[in-house]
């Protein structure tokens, strides 16, 4: 499978508040588990789709972040519309 690298710039810092290092940490957990489009990689690289039958398993952790920021956010009437 071939990639197009472009620049980029990656930073790290640390994350002292708990509450976003756990809202974070919830994000990543998301996105690992999510199934839709989800590509089985192996030696031979052919990184085949992994196949669910069951539609109800699906995770598109996109739309499962976004509108869990919504809502936070919304709380606190961070983000404007």
């Amino acid at each position: 499978m071939n990639f197009i690298i472009l620049p980029h710039l990656e930073v790290l810092v640390p994350i002292l508040d708990n509450n976003l290092k756990t809202e974070l940490l919830d994000i990543l957990q998301l996105q690992y588990r999510d199934t839709v489009k989800a590509r089985i990689q192996n030696a031979e690289e052919s990184n085949r789709y992994e196949i669910k039958t069951d539609k109800n398993s699906f995770i598109r952790s996109q739309n499962v972040i976004r509108k869990c920021v919504e809502n936070i956010h919304a709380k606190h009437k961070i983000l404007s519309k």
